[in-house]
Parts: C-alpha cells; structure tokens; sequence
C-alpha cells in the first residue's frame, strides 16, 4: 500500500455488495479538513463505542455543523460561500482534479428549484440540461422551442403513504382493498403522461429490477393488485365494512372512513394524479379529502407522523435490494427516523406465518455477503411480506424526459445509448461533462 492506496478487505458474511456500492459513491474527503473528526470517530470505534450511545451522537453533530471556512475539492470545480445564492450557486474550474484537463467548462451554474421555477429558464436558454419530472404540456413547449428531451428512468416512482395509527389503515384488509381499488395505469398517466407506468409487481423494487433482485419462487408468488374493484370490495367486508346510502364504507358502528390527504403543491405533476386518486378512491367509497400544502412541509408532516394519508418517493435509483426496500418503509417509518419522530409508524417486529420477525433487520440483511442467490432469496422473502402487508402502495414508476439544448450544449449520445438506462443516482450529464464529450455547442 501507498499513500494514494486503500485496500478494503471483507468477510465473507460482511456487508458485501452494499460496502462497496458505499465505497464506489462516497466522495473523497481531504484530510487536510476533516482529519481531527477521523481521528475522533477512529477513537470511539476502538473504545466500542455504538451508535447508541451520546459520544457518536455527539460527533454526529458536530460533524453536521461542521463548517469548513475553504474547500479543497477532488472534482474540476470549486466553489466558496459567496458562489451560493438564494436561486443558483456558481462552480469554478480548478486545476488540481484527474478531472481538470478534460472538462469543456471554465464555470457552471447550478440552479435551484421546482417545475414551475424553472420552466421558463429552460425556455430562454438559462438552464441548458435539467433533471426535474416535467408535464407533458411543458415537455410539448420544449420541443416546440427546438429543444431536445432525453428519455432516463428516475428509479423511484410515487407511492400511497398511511400512518398506520389512524384506523382503518391499520388493518390490513383495508390497504389491499386500496390497492386494488386504484387504477395504477390511469395515475401513471396522471402523472407523466407516456413518461410512467404502473407498478406491476408491488414488490417494493423496480419492476425492471424484480428479475434480477428476487429469486424465481418469490416472483411467481407475488400479488400483482390488478385493477379490481369487485375485489376491493370483498376486502372491504372481510374487514367489517359495509355501503351505506351514499356508497360510502362504514365500519360496524356506522362510521366513515373520511381521511385527509396531504400533498405537495410544488411539484407540477402532483396536482393531477392526486385529484385522479382521491377521485378513484372516493368513487370505490371511501371519503377523502386532498390538501394542498408546501412539498418541505409535507416531508416534514411525514417524518413528524403528522398525516393520515400521503404521497412521497418509493424505492430508489441504487442496483442493491435493500437500498430499495429502504424507501419509503425505512425512509419514512420510526426506525429510520430522529428520536420522537414516528412517521408510518408501520410495526416492524410482528408476528408473521407462526413467527416473530423484525423486517427492519431482515432488509438490513438482504444485500448482504458476496452470494448473489442466498441475496436473491432473502430479498424475496422480504418482497413477500411487503406484497402481503402492503404497508405502502407503489402508485407507479417515474421516467424524465430531460430538457437538453443543443444550442448551447453539445456531446450528447444518440437516443437509444445505454447511458441513458442510468438511473438518476448515475446520471449519464455527469460522466460525459468530465470526460469533456459534453462541451459547449459549436466547439
């Protein structure tokens, strides 16, 4: 080994895979800045310090405010705290990255904010490439204004969230009721026009990726919640509930299922596939009302539990199974959460087919070690329990059309180049900008 070497070595039950997908994505840090905080966390691992205990919740913190005065960055560019702004901050080519030879760019803009905010600065030419989820109409003005869409899978969609201390979503009956009583297909439609598409295995991992992450037996065994409201409704009464005269559910005391739903207001796709599934749910019987409110303050509402139902992001963009199940079951549930904060509240030690299991440890272990079948197997165990459970509903999965200016950039590939299979986690805008094919346009 040298000083520019790091071997890592694993065992052969260790974390495997996940080690060293954290490995490939964890940015390098200079020693320079953050060695005394190194030196710190290296103290309390050779104490047999945990998690649990107030040192590493204290080094926590201080690492978490932690506020370098100069960065010295391993990538092409810098930047300082004047560089950031309320809308955008400012890189600037430095010479001292593998990297800095090879970019096109002496300096780049990264601009902040939602569909709405930078729709017009994609049309006049401020922001050449974007990676916000627009609408159809707006994809239609970008074509319509000579800009080229590139096609990528986010690697995540939308999914129905329920805080499981608000009866009845603490019934299970009632959330495989919901499921079958949502038109997936309709709200993937809603939501991103051709750009979605419904979840077909309900799996808790991409569908394109069930396949490769779950083991033949599981697969054939999963319950792909159809579109069947004959079926919702047998669930319905299994579970107690009758119509009355309006077409409403009412439990035995004659009590509706009257829940509010809260939503982002930002996100310009939103908007309709709410309506579409409040419409939906409403025409099946139950009795729900949407609400509008800012997208940090739903996050925050979530985490806080603070919600009976809601919409947020379901698994991810990683190739590993956990790092799918993690979202939003993990995510957005206590175990995942700051102390006080319960969010789902969906239990995660419960009695299942005669035994006790903790399905937060059990994802924790899914990736584990270098054996891609016994991977396999645990991951469709897990697939199992949360098809069955339904915990959440994974509404649908979500691709971009990416707004690219060949004006003012160049070096894109052909449409159809598998970099574009990337999900959002390896964005294909970045292997190309430091590898200098993406360039400014005419050079």
């Amino acid at each position: 080994m040298d000083d520019r070497t790091v071997e890592f070595i694993f065992n052969e039950t260790g974390a495997g895979y996940t080690a060293e997908r954290l490995i490939m994505k964890t940015r390098i840090a200079p020693a320079a800045t953050y060695q005394a905080l190194a030196d710190e966390a290296t103290a309390l691992i050779a104490a047999g310090k945990t998690s649990d205990d107030q040192e590493w919740t204290d080094l926590a913190t201080k690492i978490a405010e932690f506020r370098p005065d100069v960065l010295l960055a391993s990538g092409p560019y810098t930047y300082s705290l004047e560089d950031i702004g309320d809308s955008y901050m400012t890189l600037h080519w430095q010479p001292n990255s593998i990297y800095s030879g090879s970019v096109q760019f002496g300096e780049i803009r990264l601009w902040q904010g939602e569909t709405e905010s930078t729709t017009p600065l994609v049309l006049n030419g401020d922001i050449a490439w974007a990676t916000n989820v627009y609408p159809p109409a707006t994809q239609q003005a970008f074509v319509d204004a000579g800009i080229r869409l590139v096609n990528v899978p986010l690697g995540y969609g939308a999914a129905l969230l329920m805080q499981h201390d608000t009866y009845p979503f603490n019934i299970k009956e009632v959330r495989q009721a919901m499921a079958y009583a949502i038109d997936r297909d309709e709200n993937a439609f809603f939501t991103n026009g051709f750009g979605a598409t419904g979840t077909e295995y309900m799996a808790g991992v991409l569908d394109t990726m069930v396949s490769t992450l779950l083991d033949a037996d599981s697969i054939a065994k999963l319950n792909h919640y159809d579109f069947d409201v004959d079926r919702a409704a047998e669930l319905m009464e299994t579970a107690g509930f009758t119509r009355d005269a309006d077409g409403k559910w009412v439990d035995a005391e004659g009590k509706r299922i009257s829940v509010e739903y809260k939503a982002p207001a930002e996100f310009a796709d939103f908007p309709r596939r709410q309506h579409q599934r409040c419409r939906t749910a409403n025409e099946f019987g139950f009795d729900i009302t949407l609400r509008a409110i800012p997208w940090q303050q739903t996050a925050e509402d979530i985490r806080q539990g603070n919600f009976q139902l809601s919409v947020w992001s379901w698994a991810g963009g990683n190739p590993l199974a956990s790092r799918q199940f993690f979202g939003p079951i993990q995510r957005f549930n206590y175990v995942g959460l700051s102390d006080g904060q319960k969010g789902m509240n969906f239990p995660m030690e419960f009695e299942y087919n005669g035994e006790m299991i903790n399905l937060d440890a059990l994802i924790n272990d899914v990736s584990s070690g270098f054996d891609r079948d016994a991977q396999a197997q645990r991951a469709g165990r897990v697939a199992l329990i949360l098809n069955d459970l339904m915990p959440f509903i994974p509404l649908n999965i979500i691709s971009a059309a990416q707004p690219f200016n060949e004006s003012i950039l160049t070096g894109a590939p052909a449409d159809g180049d598998p970099l574009y299979a990337a999900p959002l986690d390896d964005a294909w805008m970045l292997k190309l900008l430091l590898e200098g094919v993406v360039r400014p346009a005419g050079s």
